[in-house]
């Protein structure tokens, strides 16, 4: 058997390169990946953290790059792709600082000259090009000069935005006016671009990020690409087939209900109108390696700050209601509005794209959806976790209902 179904589980490692070499667990998505470089050219997907989005980016730079030999045994290793060699732009927005606007745009900056020192490009030093909506345009026509078509991955393209949500809200809207411009950019040399793709948690609204990109392929929503990211209950039997035989052993259940189990606590995520669900891979990982424990891990990966900071404007949100009421297919396709960050179809619209809701039950009839929480895990997580940071700004928490705190 294949060391992809049976090696170490290698938790949060993000390279490709890493895991084949290593010889570590991996779930083959090089299938689905075949038939989203060959069905579109500018891509954004919106996934919740830990679902493997960089894994996903680093996947994609090392098909690019031409590496075939690191594919064997992997499904687009057979496929008919040409493995043609690209310049390729990786930039993770994660790892730029945002501290301040003008420290963000020089890392920026810097990052982008770095990587086209690594592709054989020396720009000039910041004191020359001193924003990277510059840097980005000349680097493309230099290679485009060489004969060099490129292929530019951004990962967490919104880290940047949200992340100033709960520290500094004017910070964040000229940040958003830097990325903004970027991206204009981005479109104006969109002839020496063969490939694009964005990922992030959030869809910002177009109105403002992405009003520069309108030739981006939103896939986020996308029945076709609904189990890129993330692992169906097929391949969960499948490459982790010696964990589950374990847990068996250890747990005395039946199969089906040890299955049912996990299933219960850990699947239920939900990106398309399609019945498709997958499990957090993340959530999968941790679990196999705390000895098949069920217990929440969605807590242990990190909540984002800004979600609390959000949850916390809201003076009172009845999820109750929210959870029931049903959504239009709209909905799925709309982007997080930055100017009304106390709405409450903006916040469950927050809470479905970062995980904490998903689709529950749809109606294709009506084409109405309704939300709840995903899983187990997610439910604790939320009834535990962002309950508690709220605890000291007059909030309570009961059931399904998020109230004033009474004063005591």
């Amino acid at each position: 058997m294949s060391f992809f179904k049976t090696g170490r589980i290698n938790y949060g490692e993000n390279s490709l390169k890493t895991l084949i070499l290593d010889q570590c667990r991996y779930i083959d998505k090089t299938q689905n990946i075949y038939k989203l470089i060959k069905s579109y050219k500018r891509v954004f997907l919106a996934r919740p953290r830990r679902f493997g989005k960089t894994l996903l980016v680093d996947t994609l730079s090392e098909i690019f790059q031409g590496n075939r030999e690191l594919f064997r045994g992997l499904s687009i290793y057979e496929s008919d792709y040409e493995w043609k060699p690209y310049a390729v732009i990786r930039l993770d927005m994660s790892k730029i600082t945002r501290k301040t606007p003008k420290a963000f745009e020089e890392n920026l900056t810097d990052n982008i000259r770095s990587v086209g020192l690594k592709l054989g490009v020396d720009l000039p030093s910041l004191t020359k090009i001193e924003d990277p909506s510059s840097y980005i345009s000349r680097l493309l026509e230099v290679l485009d000069e060489q004969g060099k078509r490129a292929v530019i991955l951004i990962d967490e393209y919104d880290y940047p935005v949200i992340g100033n949500i709960s520290t500094d809200i004017d910070n964040m809207k000229i940040i958003l006016e830097v990325m903004k411009e970027f991206c204009v950019s981005l479109k104006a040399n969109d002839n020496y671009i063969h490939f694009l793709l964005l990922t992030g948690v959030t869809r910002i609204a177009r109105s403002s990020i992405f009003s520069g990109m309108n030739n981006l392929k939103d896939i986020s929503f996308n029945t076709e690409f609904c189990d890129l990211l993330g692992y169906t209950q097929e391949e969960l039997e499948t490459y982790f087939a010696p964990e589950i035989s374990h847990g068996l052993s250890n747990s005395k259940l039946p199969r089906t209900d040890f299955l049912s189990k996990i299933r219960t606590w850990y699947n239920g995520y939900r990106f398309s109108d399609a019945d498709t669900t997958v499990y957090n891979p993340a959530d999968v990982h941790l679990f196999f390696q705390d000895d098949c424990k069920f217990t929440s891990y969605w807590t242990e990966t990190g909540t984002p700050k800004f979600l609390v900071h959000l949850l916390s404007r809201v003076l009172k949100i009845d999820m109750d209601k929210e959870l029931k009421y049903p959504r239009a297919s709209q909905f799925f396709s709309s982007n997080i509005d930055l100017d009304k960050l106390d709405d409450t179809d903006n916040l469950v619209l927050l809470l479905y794209q970062t995980g904490y809701l998903t689709i529950n039950s749809y109606d294709s009839n009506t084409e109405q959806y309704h939300l709840g929480f995903p899983n187990k895990d997610v439910e604790i997580a939320f009834n535990s976790y962002i309950v508690e940071s709220l605890w000291d700004k007059n909030y309570n928490f009961f059931g399904n209902y998020i109230l004033d705190r009474p004063k005591l």
